[in-house]
């Protein structure tokens, strides 16, 4: 396979080229990136050859499809990866496919897709025309010119040469005396050298009127590519012809001489030898040139045939007329010689003019390269064609073996290129204008299918469709927009009917639902009239009919609140009964305490209360229901706990709970809610603290510090003053000294004295001492003394602060 790449500055005038001179299946337009190629693009064909993310390769489907290509896949993608490749089986890895007819519409579609696909800049991409595929036909003169023009060639060389040497051969034979008869008398005097010297005049003479033939043969237009005039080439070829055959003359007289006379007849069979080789040396180029040489097929065979008869009739004859094969020699010399310069004459018209008109077939095979594409481009536009377009384009006009030369047919390239053109832009148009008009039509139809609920619309309409010869399309564009205007208008109509059907119907199901909602409160029904949407006649009563419609919601609405309001305060009425019952429920379970007072509250408050005031109720009772939930809870818990517990401060937390109920205040039992919540998951005891070793007890400190939101750092040794935890938050660092005691053990003076140090140093804001067991009176004497700086917590302080923490006890 071979490639060739002809580079363009624009994606225009490659196109150009593409669909005017190279439209054949081996000719693309490749486009490449800064790395590698992004788009081949043929006549009505694009491959995409980029490895792409999976939702980029979607973008190219949809791109083409949107320009009306249909797209095929042809694609490998790893199932383990969003990237899709090339697949082994075609170029590219999307392929997609249409009627693009001309240059213009090719490039748009490519400039587009790299721009917008792509992003990429016209500085950023090259253009390529390339060739992939086999070698190109290079025309020679048997290419341009019919055969049955060198067929008379070839008949008028023999002919002549016949017609004067077998005459003179016969006055040779009976020595110019008379004209002898006898076959093997002429015979005898061809195979000399006086007749092979007889037969290269006479050839030379039937060449150059075979070349004189040629000329005359060949049309206008090729023989003004000549330099010579007719006698000229004649006469040329003539001598040309005689000196070929002069030198195989005197070539075979050497082999002759050599073999026959001046060698001795050892060295002479030597010669002999020699002299055999040389001629079959000669009869094997002979038959090569015949088969592989420059001439017509038709001729080949018949030239062939002709000269290897000559060659070994003149042996065979030579053999029988002597009895011997001594003679033979000789006689196989001079038939090889004659088949020679026979050979060398018949092709010799045609190689020399094929000299003489080179630029004539480069002019043929451009003129023949352009007529094929032209001819290609041709049935595509045919095919692609709407019955109401014509293709009359005579595309026979750029044929150079119709017309007169390849410079006839190529005047005629340009302009019938301009009209495919033109027909392409034709039916490129077609299709727009019966695309944007079947569009049209389609939304015409359903807008008449929405219409006809309504008698009052006039959904006619009728749309002319598009006639090619009769109407310009940029007119009928015209006409198909003023067409899409009156639809546009049609469509704001339909859809203000449809509204106001749609609003209708919900205004009547909403005054369905208000009675519904009315009926149980005892509410007279209001009906409000609504307008039915029947009694509308005109598209212009549907805007007056819209605007009763609003009002007739904003009456509803009104209706509507008032409902709301009614039906609020008589669930807050359901919501006091219901509280009322579990608050006559708690008094009866805790005799003695004032549950009664917060129920007379509830029923002084409802009754001072209107529908108006529902939401102030809610309020209401959202406190009441908090203060009878906590007071329960506390009283519950003290049903069940130890009121020894350090934790546990039984009668500041009934003058809590007679607070809360007699003065309607909830604020009170919040903080002893959330304290007993906290000692409902486990409370403290201080047997769990002699369950802890002296490092797991700074461990628990520690805990109970990050549970207050500080940083702890539970350090291993004391260095800093006896500190075995560090909390810091951002207000303050506290240093933290942890003794673990059991027994009668207590922590004394010298500890706390020891550990405000720290403070003196700056490294620490306040300083803590917590123990499991109790402090000296010295040491509590001094805490007092030293102020808010230094704090002490104890075993039963500590015992306190766990259980209203979210820390639980080891199990």
């Amino acid at each position: 396979m071979t490639e060739s790449k002809i580079i363009f500055d624009d994606l225009r005038s490659a196109f150009t080229e593409l669909y005017e001179s190279r439209c054949s299946g081996s000719w693309f337009v490749e486009v490449k990136g800064q790395a590698s190629p992004i788009l081949r693009a043929s006549v009505g064909r694009f491959d995409c050859l980029h490895t792409l993310p999976a939702e980029k390769f979607r973008e190219q489907e949809r791109f083409f499809r949107a320009k009306g290509l249909e797209t095929t896949r042809n694609v490998s993608a790893d199932r383990n990866s969003d990237w899709i490749g090339l697949s082994r089986d075609d170029v590219g890895s999307l392929i997609a496919e249409g009627d693009i007819l001309t240059p213009d519409h090719a490039t748009e579609i490519t400039r587009d897709f790299l721009t917008e696909v792509h992003e990429c800049h016209v500085d950023e991409f090259q253009v390529y025309l390339v060739h992939e595929g086999g070698e190109q036909m290079n025309y020679n003169l048997e290419d341009v010119f019919s055969t049955r023009r060198f067929r008379r060639t070839y008949q008028i060389i023999p002919f002549v040469t016949c017609i004067l040497w077998i005459p003179l051969l016969a006055l040779l034979a009976d020595g110019f005396t008379t004209i002898s008869t006898n076959p093997l008398s002429i015979f005898s005097v061809a195979n000399t050298f006086i007749g092979y010297l007889l037969f290269i005049v006479v050839f030379a003479i039937g060449v150059g009127a075979g070349a004189g033939m040629m000329y005359h043969e060949l049309p206008e237009s090729a023989t003004n590519q000549l330099d010579g005039t007719l006698f000229s080439i004649a006469i040329h070829s003539g001598i040309t012809q005689l000196a070929v055959g002069g030198i195989v003359g005197v070539v075979g007289g050497l082999i002759l001489v050599l073999s026959k006379y001046t060698l001795g007849n050892t060295i002479g069979s030597v010669v002999d030898i020699v002299a055999v080789l040389l001629v079959l040396i000669g009869l094997v180029g002979i038959i090569s040139l015949i088969w592989f040489g420059r001439v017509s097929n038709e001729v080949k065979p018949f030239i062939g045939a002709v000269l290897v008869i000559i060659a070994i009739s003149d042996w065979i004859i030579t053999f029988f007329s002597t009895g011997s094969t001594s003679g033979t020699w000789p006689s196989l010399v001079l038939g090889s010689m004659f088949a020679t310069v026979a050979l060398m004459g018949l092709v010799s018209p045609t190689a020399n003019l094929e000299t003489y008109l080179e630029t004539y077939i480069d002019s043929y095979q451009e003129a023949q390269e352009k007529y094929q594409a032209a001819k290609h481009r041709h049935e595509i536009i045919k095919e692609a064609a709407p019955p109401d377009i014509v293709v009359d384009v005579d595309v026979e006009t750029c044929n150079p073996d119709v017309t007169d030369g390849p410079a006839a047919a190529l005047k005629h390239i340009d302009r019938v290129h301009s009209e495919l053109t033109q027909i392409g832009k034709e039916i490129e148009q077609y299709r727009i204008v019966t695309k944007a008009y079947e569009t049209l039509k389609e939304r015409q139809e359903k807008l008449q299918r929405r219409a006809q609920p309504f008698g009052a619309i006039d959904a006619e309409m009728r749309i002319k469709d598009y006639q090619v010869k009769d109407e310009d399309a940029a007119e009928y564009r015209a006409y198909l927009k003023s067409v899409k205007a009156d639809l546009s208008t049609l469509e704001e109509s339909v859809n203000a009917w449809e509204q106001a059907k749609k609003e209708y119907e919900n205004l009547r199901e909403f005054q369905k639902e208000l009675n519904r909602r009315a009926q149980p409160l005892n509410i007279a029904d209001e009906d409000v009239e609504i307008v039915p949407i029947s009694s509308v006649a005109t598209d212009r009563e549907v805007t007056d009919y819209r605007s009763h419609l609003k009002s007739v919601r904003t009456e509803l609405e009104e209706r509507e609140c008032g409902i709301e309001r009614q039906e609020r305060y008589r669930d807050v009425q359901d919501r006091a009964k219901e509280l009322r019952e579990r608050i006559q429920l708690s008094a009866q379970t805790h005799s003695g305490t004032p549950f009664d007072a917060l129920e007379t509250d509830i029923t002084a408050s409802f009754e001072a209360a209107s529908d108006d005031s529902a939401e102030e109720l809610e309020n209401y009772l959202d406190d009441v229901e908090e203060i009878h939930q906590n007071a329960t809870s506390v009283l519950n818990f003290l049903d069940r706990v130890d009121h020894s517990h350090p934790s546990v401060d039984e009668p500041a937390w009934r003058d809590a709970v007679e607070m809360a109920l007699t003065e309607c205040y909830p604020n009170v039992l919040r903080p002893i809610a959330s304290d007993i919540a906290a000692m409902e998951e486990g409370c403290w005891e201080r047997d769990d603290l002699a369950t802890y070793t002296w490092d797991e007890f700074e461990s628990l400190v520690g805990s109970y510090y990050r549970n207050k939101g500080y940083d702890v750092e539970v350090t291993q040794v004391s260095h800093d003053g006896g500190v075995d935890v560090w909390a810091t938050n951002k207000n303050e660092t506290v240093a933290i000294q942890v003794k673990q005691y059991n027994g009668g053990n207590r922590v004394g003076r010298p500890t706390l004295q020891r550990l405000v140090s720290v403070i003196a140093k700056g490294d620490a804001d306040r300083v803590v001492v917590v123990t499991s067991a109790e402090f000296t009176d010295s040491a509590v004497e001094y805490a007092n003394e030293f102020g808010e700086g230094l704090d002490l917590i104890d075993g039963t302080d500590l015992v306190d602060r766990l259980s209203r923490s979210e820390l639980l006890p080891s199990v």
